[in-house]
């Protein structure tokens, strides 16, 4: 009950121009991030996204051999993938 009281005695009080200079910076943001197709993200927040370039000729569900030293394996592309990252696979042709 105490934080419904606290916020009845400040909302009489703010300020025009503090609402108004807010609407503004959240417009530009908005502006910005559809003005290069993203979705809205606000500037002051800690968002940190990487951008993937997809630079594999294989989609997702194809199939792949795959080859480490003398062992080979023929699955999925989207499986192959972790193989190839991180344990030292390499798709062969």
């Amino acid at each position: 009950m105490a934080i419904k009281e606290r916020v009845a005695e400040i909302i009489p009080h703010l300020k025009p121009e503090a609402i108004q200079k807010e609407e503004e910076v959240l417009r530009k943001e908005r502006a910005a991030a559809q003005s290069v197709g993203g979705s809205v993200v606000a500037k002051n927040k800690d968002v940190s996204q990487e951008q993937r370039i997809n630079t594999s000729t294989h989609g997702r569900n194809d199939i792949v051999t795959i080859q480490k030293g003398s062992e080979t394996k023929q699955l999925k592309f989207k499986k192959a993938e972790v193989l190839i990252a991180h344990d030292g696979w390499r798709i062969v042709g």
